[in-house]
């Protein structure tokens, strides 16, 4: 059978997030999580919300889902507001949520059979997908007995099955090892590339952001909202839908090199301009001042006891080395506030 005749047709949905802001607690102790967050998942691309732990990502998660609403501000998708959970907009958790007791094909099928949708139509397009990512030879295996690469494919499937207008992933590969990550990395580019549906992907992972996303969404804990938008143009082979391999080796060692450490603090400070204070406000500098500065003093003392200097002169460079270590630790103050300017 033709794949264009198993594959339902797929409309992509566009969701829009105005002004959102969320909040706990009673009113007295209320506590904000989300701020004023504006951005937009777009059409047919896949969106990556990057961010630091504690920011707010699994929380907008559950509001663009509708497992929960807002405070104030608007989500819509495709114009209409959301205010409660649907098919259109499916949810791939950090933990792995397919049933223990049913196999690898019962979970897949599972949306259908709930429905009372489990048509021939369904089970060639299960057929299909349990094909595309490579379960095969595993369908009468229950979760226990996968893999963790192996649950993560199969929780995509029974997601794609349903045939959603979003996919929402909140941090899927998290729990991998680093070889089977990077595996799914590739293997979760090509299903998108294939099918071309609205993905919007959370994670921590920097490299994860840069590798995956056509567009980045940089999240910052202080105050909790959308910081930063990057557009990434992929360069993906037609074929594989996977990345050039020079394109994601550089796309890696920008992340490392740049990413991390603005990331560590919520802000996007790869691409700031490089100062003077950049140079100065830098733990060798620091340290150096600290040990000059405490070696001097220890120099002045054993001098002067000896007779080596004059008393004056033993003052002096024991000022000095208390200066030496009085700009080390202005520095080091300095420092912390230079990082979240």
């Amino acid at each position: 059978m033709a794949e264009g005749k198993v594959i339902p047709k797929i409309t992509p949905g566009e969701i829009t997030v105005q002004g959102v802001s969320k909040s706990y607690g009673a009113v007295r102790f209320r506590k904000e999580v989300v701020h004023d967050c504006s951005f937009t998942i777009e059409r047919a691309k896949l969106t990556v919300m990057v961010g630091p732990s504690g920011c707010g990502k699994s929380t907008l998660i559950r509001l663009l889902a509708g497992f929960e609403q807002p405070s104030a501000g608007t989500l819509k998708l495709d114009g209409a507001p959301i205010t409660e959970p649907s098919r259109d907009r499916l949810v791939v958790f950090q933990e792995t949520a397919l049933f223990p007791w049913m196999t690898t094909w019962d979970n897949i099928l599972y949306g259908p059979r709930a429905r009372g949708e489990l048509t021939r139509e369904a089970l060639e397009f299960g057929e299909f997908l349990l094909a595309k990512v490579g379960l095969q030879d595993f369908r009468g295996k229950y979760p226990g007995q996968l893999s963790g690469g192996m649950q993560r494919r199969a929780e995509l499937a029974r997601a794609m099955i349903n045939n959603p207008k979003i996919m929402i992933l909140d941090e899927p590969f998290r729990g991998l090892d680093a070889m089977t990550k990077e595996l799914m990395w590739e293997y979760y580019a090509r299903l998108y590339e294939e099918n071309r549906r609205t993905n919007f992907f959370v994670t921590t992972d920097i490299d994860e952001a840069v590798f995956l996303a056509d567009r980045i969404l940089v999240m910052s804990n202080i105050p909790k909202a959308h910081r930063h938008l990057r557009e990434r143009p992929r360069q993906r082979h037609q074929e594989t839908g996977a990345l050039d391999p020079a394109r994601r080796g550089h796309a890696l060692l920008l992340a490392r090199l740049k990413g991390r450490r603005g990331l560590r603090r919520g802000l996007p400070k790869a691409h700031r301009p490089q100062h003077l204070m950049d140079a100065l406000l830098t733990r060798p500098v620091v340290v150096g001042l600290a040990i000059a500065g405490a070696v001097l003093c220890s120099l002045a003392s054993y001098l002067e006891a000896r007779g080596k200097v004059t008393h004056k002169t033993g003052r002096i460079l024991n000022w000095t080395g208390y200066g030496a270590m009085g700009a080390s630790m202005l520095l080091f103050v300095l420092a912390g506030l230079w990082g979240k300017a």
